[in-house]
Formats: C-alpha cells, sequence, structure tokens
C-alpha cells in the first residue's frame, strides 16, 4: 500500500472513529455504535492488519484522550466481547507488531587482538 494511500485510510479511520465517539456520548437513546461496534465493522471491511490496527490505535487514542497503550487494550477488548472470531487475526497481528519491534541479535564478538610489547 503506497505510503499516500495508507495515511488516507488511516485518516479515514481516525473520522470514522472520531464522529462515533462524540455520536454515542451525544446521543444514548438513538442506539449509536459503539466504539466497539466500530472497531470489528472496520476490521471487518478493511482486514485485520498492521496497518488497520495501527490506524485504530491511533484514532481511538484521539478520539479518546488515552495512550496508544491503553487504546490497544482498549481494542483488544472490543475484538474479544464484540467480533471474537477476528481475535486469532488480531493476535497475529499483534505478534507481528513485537517481532519488528524485537532488536536484531547483536553480531558476534570479535576477539581481543593482543600484541606483544
Amino acid at each position: 500500500m503506497s505510503r499516500l494511500r495508507r495515511r488516507l485510510v488511516l485518516a479515514g479511520l481516525g473520522g470514522l472513529i472520531t464522529a462515533g465517539v462524540y455520536v454515542q456520548a451525544g446521543a444514548y437513546a438513538h442506539a449509536e455504535p459503539t466504539v466497539a461496534d466500530q472497531v470489528c465493522t472496520i476490521f471487518e471491511e478493511h482486514g485485520v492488519t498492521q496497518a488497520t490496527a495501527a490506524g485504530l490505535i491511533a484514532a481511538v487514542s484521539n478520539a479518546l484522550g488515552i495512550s496508544p497503550t491503553l487504546a490497544a487494550e482498549t481494542i483488544n477488548a472490543s475484538v474479544e466481547s464484540e467480533c471474537p472470531e477476528l481475535w486469532p487475526q488480531l493476535v497475529h497481528v499483534g505478534n507481528q507488531f513485537r517481532a519488528e519491534d524485537t532488536p536484531p541479535p547483536a553480531p558476534p564478538q570479535r576477539p581481543q587482538l593482543q600484541y606483544a610489547v
């Protein structure tokens, strides 16, 4: 996915979440979709990928004014409770994120050269 397209998709996801949070906060009687409903809808429409997960983390974090870590936990709880069929895919994406954050192994140490004086 091109960088521009990815940014547009992520911006769109942020707008969807932000709009939904404000609607949800202002009109409970109208049965507007919850954040959990929106998370599941976005994953179902755009797939459970690293880009989608990153976009949702940023959108939920910005919309709710919470840390990205708490946003990820919110997304996890949303998927687990509202669309558990997507849970294995989300676990796989989480494992990919963690694998990329792992620093590469250190190169082997060179033997120290000893000089005779």
